[in-house]
């Protein structure tokens, strides 16, 4: 995906480089992206060393920060939008997506509030957690995009945010035990959309056909 040539290029293109005499962008774009989970830069020096140890050179600290610049964050956006093309490829290839308009995960999350916020946010926990909000997001893993937010009070259940509607025709949904409900699955069947659930431990289906094997 990041073929040594292409980082230069870009780099001189977006403006992070003039020259490669004394940093080049190779080593450095893979340390600003391995840095995050070697578990020890916890600060600019920290990651000037690792660029030092995986460059096999020693460079001054004002040369090191002058890299940090707005032409580096333009090239850093143009890796990021490359990686998201090559997703974007990676999953149009997939035959099984090709079926659908869009695969769009639902997921919640909740988070503590301050419990001055209790009477607007009431948490599901009133000891522990009297106050929380519960965000709920529909993503699209096609598009690598956001596609809905929505916040309400700590205690609602997951399966008040799924609003069946046109919107999951030709859209293959997947989502949690949390919104488990045959009901649910038969408004996402009538409107012409799919899903992919996990099985309750007290669901007993009967398998009425198969895709890969047939009926």
């Amino acid at each position: 995906m990041y073929p040594p040539e292409w980082l230069r290029r870009n780099a001189i293109d977006d403006g992070a480089m003039t020259r490669f005499r004394c940093i080049d962008i190779v080593p450095l774009f893979w340390c600003l992206v391995m840095a995050p989970v070697v578990g020890s830069c916890s600060s600019l020096a920290d990651m000037q060393r690792l660029f030092q140890a995986m460059a096999g050179i020693v460079v001054g600290r004002s040369s090191f920060l002058r890299r940090f610049s707005k032409g580096l964050a333009r090239f850093l956006t143009t890796c990021i939008r490359r990686a998201v093309e090559f997703q974007l490829h990676e999953i149009a290839r997939i035959s099984l997506f090709k079926s659908f308009k869009d695969v769009l995960a639902v997921d919640s999350t909740g988070m503590a509030l301050s419990s001055f916020l209790a009477r607007a946010f009431p948490g599901s926990r009133t000891n522990s957690c009297p106050a929380a909000a519960k965000v709920n997001t529909v993503f699209s893993v096609v598009r690598c995009s956001v596609r809905s937010v929505m916040i309400a009070e700590g205690k609602r259940a997951e399966l008040r945010f799924l609003r069946i509607g046109e919107w999951v025709r030709d859209n293959l949904l997947l989502i949690d035990l949390g919104y488990f409900s045959y009901a649910a699955f038969e408004r996402i069947d009538r409107h012409g959309g799919f899903f992919i659930s996990r099985l309750k431990a007290s669901a007993h289906p009967t398998v009425v056909s198969d895709t890969i094997r047939g009926p």
